[in-house]
């Protein structure tokens, strides 16, 4: 039977902060990644994180493709409609043409 994973076994909170920092490296930097957690009080050997970023980073995947960087929310007030699109540009592009758009 395999071992429970050493970041299964922080506390809900640790827990956050690892998903959140492995996700802030974008999966990469294990060294990097060790560092910034232990900088927060979190020790994890750099082989249990990359076990553990390994699945993170699959399980993602599930959710979020490669070339889907932002997600944009579109409501419309008046019939009360929600939208959301997914693309590759980032929020500033997205921004900048919402921005250049002229209203009549």
């Amino acid at each position: 039977m395999p071992r429970i994973s050493a970041v299964l076994k922080l506390s809900p909170r640790e827990n956050d902060v690892v998903d959140r920092t492995i996700r802030e490296h974008r999966y990469v930097g294990l060294d990097e990644i060790v560092a910034d957690l232990e900088g927060q009080g979190i020790r994890i050997s750099r082989t249990a994180l990359w076990r553990y970023a390994s699945r993170l980073k699959q399980s993602d995947s599930l959710f979020f493709a490669e070339n889907e960087d932002t997600v944009v929310v579109i409501m419309s007030r008046s019939r009360g409609s929600v939208q959301t699109v997914k693309t590759s540009a980032s929020a500033d592009v997205v921004r900048s043409l919402i921005a250049s758009l002229t209203y009549r």
